[in-house]
């Protein structure tokens, strides 16, 4: 996700598993000399991108779908991703919890808008049984 990326580049955080004193070498010699490409993003841990996709389907699907079946099979998901990160070292608890949180709000403005937006005001007709949207 861009907004994830961008985010990384401005929180400018290592990942847990990073030698931190290297890593911070790293951005003070990209400071002195300028080269800020020289850092990739995935270097960055703070959000967790993984976390932050993860968690914008299951939000995303659990708007869209309002099935509990569904929405757990997603969560189960999204909660072993996320524990999986943890436990190798790719990000730490805040790091994950920062990522997920992200991607809830990013899955809900997504939704709002081509709620809102794209679809427009679906109303009921007259020889039609589907649903309602307002």
């Amino acid at each position: 996700m861009i907004v994830i990326s961008m985010l990384k580049n401005v929180i400018k955080q290592p990942r847990p598993i990073e030698n931190e004193k290297l890593f911070d070498e790293m951005l003070q010699y990209n400071k002195l000399h300028q080269y800020y490409y020289v850092i990739p993003h995935d270097r960055y841990g703070m959000p967790s991108g993984h976390s932050s996709s993860v968690m914008y389907s299951t939000f995303f699907v659990h708007l869209v779908f309002h099935d509990t079946k569904i929405t757990m099979l997603y969560l189960f998901v999204a909660v072993n991703t996320m524990i999986q990160r943890f436990n190798n070292l790719y990000h730490s608890f805040a790091q994950i919890i920062f990522g997920a949180l992200s991607g809830v709000l990013i899955g809900y403005f997504i939704f709002y808008m081509a709620r809102n937006y794209n679809m427009g005001k679906l109303t009921l007709k007259k020889d039609d049984l589907g649903p309602i949207f307002n």
